[in-house]
């Protein structure tokens, strides 16, 4: 097996929580199912889905290390249903077609740590700090604005664009050239985080080249300042997690 997607458990409603609340709810069968994918193929590469993907990335790299098969290029947290809800958004504000405009994402993978850099959007990237902000808003408040619906569309999106990473992570270990996309990833561009989401080449072994953080506006840096304790926060609550159980177990 090449690939395996670490989807969420069950189609609740992550909307009504924040992600240290959904961890608690989500880390016992993160924790199971990581735990399998190491006995059945712990060479494959690792897309996470499950939400908070900032906690499940960390909770699994861990589990992973533990067990003597990590390798931070071929575990990948998923961005991608932020990407495509942003890229929507800007595309329809200006009046273009979503297929044809790409928005990078920085930051966390959660609503509440994703910085959109409008700044590098293609083709246009010209926005009023309005627009801006409204942009920002809504997409940190979709999952929220989703949970009072009853809509399939949501669920349809989600399937979408976790389809286009797993395609993308194909794409890479197919050999294929200039495959890239935005994911949560174990990164060094920034000194304090641990983990953080940019733009990234797959190749034939997971993440083959991490462009790291272009030159953004001083708004997209204040975004940036106020996720990293955030992201951090989420990171070591998902580690401790892991530590305290193996303490336990030791205690036993």
């Amino acid at each position: 097996m090449d690939i395996i997607a670490l989807m969420d458990e069950t189609d609740f409603d992550m909307g009504k929580a924040g992600p240290l609340a959904q961890f608690m709810v989500t880390s016992t069968y993160v924790k199971r199912m990581a735990e399998k994918m190491i006995h059945a193929c712990p060479t494959a590469l690792v897309a996470i889905f499950a939400r908070p993907v900032t906690s499940s990335l960390a909770m699994v790299s861990e589990l992973y290390k533990r067990a003597g098969w990590w390798d931070p290029d071929r575990i990948i947290g998923s961005t991608a249903i932020d990407c495509m809800r942003i890229e929507a958004m800007a595309a329809h504000l200006l009046d273009l077609n979503p297929a044809y405009f790409s928005v990078p994402i920085v930051g966390g993978a959660d609503p509440c740590t994703v910085v959109p850099l409008l700044s590098h959007a293609k083709p246009i990237n010209l926005f009023t700090k309005d627009q801006e902000n409204m942009l920002l808003r809504r997409l940190r408040s979709a999952d929220k604005e989703l949970a009072s619906t009853e809509l399939k569309g949501p669920k349809i999106s989600s399937g979408a664009a976790a389809a286009k990473l797993i395609v993308s992570l194909a794409g890479g270990l197919s050999g294929y050239k200039n495959i890239i996309s935005c994911a949560f990833v174990r990164s060094n561009v920034l000194p304090v985080c641990r983990f953080y989401a940019s733009e990234l080449e797959f190749g034939p072994n997971g993440v083959q080249k991490n462009y790291g953080l272009p030159k953004v506006s001083q708004r997209e840096l204040s975004l940036i300042e106020e996720s990293i304790p955030l992201i951090n926060e989420y990171v070591s609550v998902a580690i401790d997690n892991v530590h305290s159980e193996k303490e336990e177990k030791i205690k036993v």
